[in-house]
């Protein structure tokens, strides 16, 4: 794990997190687990933020794609995460899986053989923590969403699925559409707006946090 301070916003500090199988973290068989394995690696960091002396209060999560899943799932799964910024994740991991298998031009149904394979092959239980369901779990906690409208990796129904079940929970949420971006391009589209509504998201949510 790596932590570093953000430049130019005096009290803010990033812990990068590699999970498991990826980046420099240990590999155990090199696949993926759709979060279901990966949200306890990002607890995992924040358990070691809050031994290093950061209050649960001051600890927000930012994710992508499978990163911003796996946030969220972490967040439905401990009731003190404070605040989570999700870019590009799916809702229903099942569905985001036959969406993403119907747009690379096969049937539907191959994601579902696919999976089947893939639980027996890997060991894991594909698909059984979703955002969805944890989203359910928020309570009022602040969560932002983001989604570019040409992203044919997750579809952006996916932003506004878990925009409304996070209202419906307490935690009113209007998604931010990137206007042309593909699956995680928003950052890089617009890059000074990001950061500005990112760094606003977290003052608001947690303050400036410090160490207890």
């Amino acid at each position: 794990m790596e932590i570093a301070i953000l430049p130019e916003r005096p009290g803010l500090t990033i812990a990068a997190v590699d999970m498991r199988d990826h980046g420099t973290s240990d590999y155990e068989d090199g696949r993926w687990a759709g979060g279901v394995e990966e949200y306890l690696d990002v607890l995992g960091a924040w358990d070691w933020l809050v031994g290093q002396g950061y209050s649960s209060r001051d600890i927000g999560l930012f994710g992508t794609s499978l990163g911003a899943a796996t946030v969220t799932i972490a967040m439905g799964q401990e009731r003190r995460v404070a605040a989570t910024w999700a870019d590009s994740s799916y809702s229903d991991f099942d569905k985001a899986t036959v969406e993403y298998t119907e747009s690379e031009g096969w049937p539907g149904w191959v994601a579902g053989a696919g999976l089947f394979v893939g639980r027996i092959v890997s060991g894991d239980d594909l698909g059984r923590l979703s955002p969805d369901e944890e989203l359910a779990k928020l309570a009022g906690r602040p969560y932002a969403i983001t989604h570019g409208d040409q992203d044919r990796t997750v579809l952006v129904h996916h932003a506004f699925d878990n925009a409304a079940i996070a209202t419906a929970t307490g935690t009113r949420v209007e998604p931010w559409i990137i206007a042309g971006a593909a699956h995680v391009k928003g950052i890089y589209m617009e890059p000074e707006a990001y950061e500005a509504r990112l760094v606003d998201f977290f003052v608001r949510a947690l303050g400036t946090p410090s160490p207890d």
